[in-house]
């Protein structure tokens, strides 16, 4: 995670990178497709009361 200057501080940007070793297709299926819930469906509602422009976008760099 990498973002910000201090705690307390509401950062402009921020990022998260995530490695996942799935022992079968399906696990990678359930994993990007847990990960892209919670960030499509949960945080940023949360993040927009603080911050109307608060987004937060998804990529995946590798599949198995």
């Amino acid at each position: 995670m990498d973002g910000g200057t201090a705690g307390t501080v509401v950062v402009g940007f921020a990022s998260t990178e995530w490695e996942l070793q799935p022992v079968t297709a399906a696990d990678d299926e359930r994993a990007i497709a847990g990960m892209r819930e919670f960030c499509n469906s949960t945080s940023p509602s949360a993040m927009r009361k603080a911050h109307g422009g608060a987004n937060i976008e998804t990529s995946t760099n590798w599949r198995v």
